[in-house]
């Protein structure tokens, strides 16, 4: 006679761990007590512990906790030429830029520093559009929750 097996559903390891600790935790900071410890006894190394902590951090968190403040954006002007628009980028360090045509109010698109390595190294800067490598700007309120506005990316 022919034994009919019955196949185990896999489940997904965030559920198995979740069932795992919902006996005994109660809160994030007991998580959190837990996560130290793991780390002290070696189970987690540093950086994965500062990960962990930052995830759990990210649920409290709002858009403008992490915005970078109005007068501190480093804007690039439509019209400027790729000559003055290369040593802004260099000198600031950030990959995204806003780009506005007037003032800062008025933002067109984003210029990615990574489409200006290509022109800069490709030999084309003669022939730089800007509108060719313009991305649409994103808005996104600064109420909103870190992690939706994560979730949506």
């Amino acid at each position: 006679m022919a034994e009919i097996r019955k196949k185990k559903a896999r489940v997904p390891w965030r559920a198995r761990i979740t069932r795992a600790l919902a006996g005994g935790l109660r809160d994030r900071a007991q998580l959190l007590e837990l996560l130290t410890e793991s780390q002290r006894r070696g189970m987690l190394d540093i950086d994965a512990l500062g990960m962990l902590e930052g995830a759990l951090a990210v649920a409290d968190m709002q858009v403008r906790d992490i915005m970078v403040p109005r007068s501190e954006m480093v804007c690039i002007r439509r019209e400027d030429p790729l000559a003055r628009i290369l040593p802004q980028v260099v000198s600031s360090g950030h990959s995204r830029f806003p780009v506005v045509d007037g003032d800062r109010d008025d933002i067109v698109g984003i210029l990615l520093a990574k489409d200006l390595l290509r022109v800069a190294a490709g030999g084309t800067a003669a022939k730089f559009d800007m509108r060719e490598y313009l991305r649409p700007a994103v808005f996104v309120p600064e109420s909103k929750r870190l992690n939706v506005l994560l979730r949506e990316f």
